[in-house]
C-alpha cells in the first residue's frame, strides 16, 4: 500500500504510463509506478499551478485505486474525463469544496465492502456501486448513481441532500430484490432528461421522511410498494409517471401545467393531496393504458382541488375526492366529485353549509 501523487498537469492515466505519477506531494513526475487498488491516489493543489485536463483511459487494463482524494488545481479548474469508465474505487471518494474541480465526467465504480462518497456537490457523472457492505455519502451528491450488484449493498444519504441532472438519477441495478437503501431526511432532486428513481430491486427503503422533487422531463418513480415522504411535481409542462403501488405522505405539484402519469391497475396511498392547476393551465391526472384506471387512496378527509383534468382514475379510501369546478372529466373515473367542496364554498350558502 503507497500513496500516488498526479503530477505535472494534463496528461492521461492508462494502465502502464508513469509519466504522471509520483510517491511524494511534489507536483515533479517521479516515474512512480500506475496506482493499484492497494493504493491511494491524489490530485492536489501542486499537481498544478493552474487549470489542467486528465484523460482516464483504461483500454489497456482496468483502472483501479484504493481512495481517491481531488483537491487541486492550485488555481483555475481540473476537468476530468474517460475513455470508457473511470476507475475502480475500493476506499472512499474524496472531492474538496474548493469548487476547483470542474466535473468528474466519467463513471466510478466502488468495489469496496465499505466507503464513505464525499463530493461536496461537485458534478460527478455517474457513482456506480457494485461491492457489498455500507456506503454512506459524507456530502450533498450531484450525479447519478447504480446502486446494487449481487452483493446487495445498503446505500446510506444520511439525511445529504442528492441531485441527479442527468438522463439517470438513482437505480437499484442487482439482479434480485437485495438492495438496502436508507434515505432519511433527504431532499432527493430529479432535474435530468427522464431522470429516475428506481426501487425495483430493493428490498427495503427507508424513506417515510424523505422528499421527491421531480424537475426534469418525463421524470419517472418506481417506488416498488414502499412508503415514502412527500412527492412534488415541479417540472413545468412535463410529465412524471409514478409506478408500483406506494405510500406517500403528500403528492403534490408546484407548477403548472403538468401531468401526473399513475400506472394503471396499481395504487398510491396519499395522507395529502394537495395537486392544483391554475385558469388556463390544468394539471393532468392520466393513467399510463388508455381506458385501465390508476388508484388514488386516502384513508378519510377530504380532497380540495381545482383545475384538473382527470381520466381513467379512481378516487377511494374513504376520503371525499373534490376535483373542483373548474375541473375536467375527460371520462372513465370513479370517486372523483367534480365540484368545489363545501368547506372551499363561499359567501352566504357556503356559510350555510358549514353550519349544516
Amino acid at each position: 500500500m503507497a500513496n500516488k501523487y498526479w503530477a505535472g498537469g494534463s496528461g492521461t492515466w492508462d494502465a502502464t504510463s508513469t509519466a504522471h505519477w509520483s510517491d511524494s506531494p511534489t507536483g515533479i513526475p517521479t516515474g512512480a509506478s500506475v496506482p493499484t487498488n492497494t493504493d491511494d491516489v491524489f490530485f492536489t493543489s501542486v499537481s498544478s499551478a493552474t487549470s489542467y485536463a486528465v484523460d482516464l483511459d483504461n483500454s489497456g487494463g482496468t483502472l483501479s485505486c484504493r481512495s481517491l482524494s481531488i483537491s487541486g488545481p492550485a488555481s483555475g479548474t481540473l476537468t476530468f474525463s474517460n475513455t470508457g469508465y473511470g476507475p475502480y474505487v475500493y476506499g472512499d471518494l474524496t472531492i474538496s469544496a474548493t469548487g476547483v474541480v470542474a466535473s468528474l465526467a466519467t463513471p466510478v465504480l466502488f468495489s469496496a465492502t465499505t466507503a464513505t462518497i464525499s463530493t461536496n456537490n461537485v458534478p460527478v457523472d455517474t457513482v456506480q456501486i457494485n461491492g457489498g457492505g455500507t456506503f454512506t455519502l459524507g456530502s450533498a451528491f450531484t450525479g447519478s448513481l447504480f446502486i446494487g450488484s449481487s452483493n446487495y449493498p445498503t446505500f446510506n444519504t444520511s439525511n445529504f441532500n442528492v441531485t441527479c441532472p442527468a438522463i439517470i438519477g438513482i437505480f437499484t441495478t442487482a439482479s434480485g430484490a437485495g438492495v438496502t437503501l436508507n434515505l432519511g431526511t433527504s431532499t432527493l432532486t430529479f432535474s435530468g432528461l427522464a431522470s429516475s428513481f428506481i426501487a425495483t430491486n430493493a428490498s427495503s427503503v427507508s424513506a417515510a421522511s424523505a422528499t421527491f422533487v421531480m424537475s426534469g422531463t418525463n421524470t419517472n418513480f418506481n417506488g416498488n410498494g414502499f412508503s415514502y415522504g412527500t412527492f412534488t411535481h415541479s417540472g413545468v409542462s412535463k410529465t412524471t409517471t409514478i409506478s408500483g403501488s406506494n405510500t406517500f405522505a403528500t403528492i403534490s405539484n408546484t407548477v403548472q401545467p403538468c401531468t401526473f402519469n399513475f400506472t394503471s391497475g396499481k395504487t398510491q396511498t396519499v395522507t395529502n393531496f394537495t395537486v392544483n392547476g391554475t385558469s388556463g393551465n390544468l394539471v393532468t391526472i392520466q393513467s399510463s393504458s388508455s381506458g385501465s384506471a390508476s388508484t388514488l387512496s386516502k384513508a378519510s378527509g377530504t380532497v380540495n382541488s381545482d383545475y384538473l383534468s382527470i381520466t381513467d382514475s379512481t378516487a377511494t379510501g374513504g376520503a371525499a375526492w373534490y376535483a373542483g369546478a373548474n375541473s375536467t372529466n375527460g371520462g372513465n373515473n370513479t370517486g372523483w366529485i367534480f365540484t368545489a367542496s363545501p368547506s372551499t364554498s363561499t359567501g352566504f350558502l357556503g356559510l350555510l353549509l358549514r353550519k349544516r
